[in-house]
């Protein structure tokens, strides 16, 4: 997969299992949703586990994400 696919295209691979997507989706937001866990919690540790928790649901919801919605 590249960098060039869009979410939603990751969002509707995700849905069918696809894991290399969904490490794209991580690799391509990561650093967004870290640092807004940090700002808000100041709690580098705390800032890790919501980080890890975002993209487990996001893995384990996949079938409620719309699409059509760009993430970021």
């Amino acid at each position: 997969m590249t960098a060039q696919h869009t979410d939603g295209w990751l969002v509707v691979r995700i849905r069918e299992g696809d894991l290399e997507a969904l490490g794209e989706l991580y690799e391509r937001y990561k650093s967004l949703v870290y640092r807004t866990a940090l700002a808000i919690t100041f709690d580098e540790r705390a800032a890790e586990d919501i980080l890890q928790d975002v993209f487990l649901r996001a893995y384990s919801y996949a079938d409620r994400l719309d699409e059509t919605v760009v993430l970021a």
